[in-house]
């Protein structure tokens, strides 16, 4: 299976569980291929980054953030295009009802790297990412859509209103969220259709981490815990 990984920003150091699926991918004979929004030229990676050589198969989409700098990439891009892929870059720049001509910008730059290439399946970390590339459904109707949400991504429907979604709640294949009881209920009350929500819990490689058996049990027991200090953690 060929598959492409949408991401914010690649490689990053505390995404581990992220290279842990792509890399999970790649051993087991799919090809894996990743866009990502920006390098974020982070001084340490994990080892993984060079030993499946990853970077190789990275795409940075690196949009310029000025508005006339964005308007005359999305342009040079349209025109580049358009004589041999005519009705993606329509599709692209036509963008769906709503949308400013901002977003329908960010449409051409977005679909412009993955003309004449096909993949069974489009993997999109992040609500936001997945609101932003559907229009990649609209170019390529057959490829199946795949969102993972997690964080932030449930607020997006009381932040930005319920319809901020539509677009990805009605064209997205499938959403992956990583708990019933607030995940998925969280999409449900968006109106996400519960047969198209896929619940994967979080996993830990435990393989990877080094056994150490403990001397006595009359030690007191240590807990780490890496989280945001916001109530939904449960930290208190």
């Amino acid at each position: 299976m060929k598959v492409a990984v949408i991401l914010g920003g690649f490689p990053k150091l505390s995404e581990t569980f992220i290279l842990r699926h792509i890399t999970g991918l790649l051993d087991l004979g799919h090809d894996v291929d990743i866009y990502a929004r920006r390098n974020p030229r982070e001084a340490l990676v994990q080892p993984d980054v060079d030993r499946y050589r990853l970077r190789e198969r990275t795409h940075y989409f690196e949009v310029p953030e000025g508005r006339a700098a964005r308007a005359c990439r999305a342009a040079a891009t349209f025109l580049r295009h358009l004589p041999r892929h005519p009705l993606a870059m329509v599709r692209a720049a036509r963008g769906r009802p709503g949308q400013s001509l901002y977003q329908r910008l960010n449409n051409v730059m977005f679909v412009a790297p993955f003309l004449g290439r096909r993949y069974d399946a489009i993997m999109c970390y992040w609500g936001g990412n997945g609101i932003d590339f559907i229009v990649l459904k609209d170019v390529f109707p057959d490829t199946r859509f795949v969102t993972r949400f997690g964080g932030d991504d449930y607020a997006i429907g009381d932040e930005q209103g319920p319809e901020a979604l539509d677009g990805l709640r009605t064209r997205g294949d499938a959403f992956i969220v990583q708990t019933d009881y607030y995940g998925r209920a969280t999409l449900r009350r968006y109106g996400f259709e519960d047969e198209r929500i896929v619940t994967y819990p979080h996993v830990i490689g435990v393989g990877s981490i080094p056994f150490r058996e403990r001397v006595s049990v009359s030690d007191p027991l240590r807990l780490v815990t890496v989280a945001r200090l916001v109530e939904k953690k449960g930290l208190d």
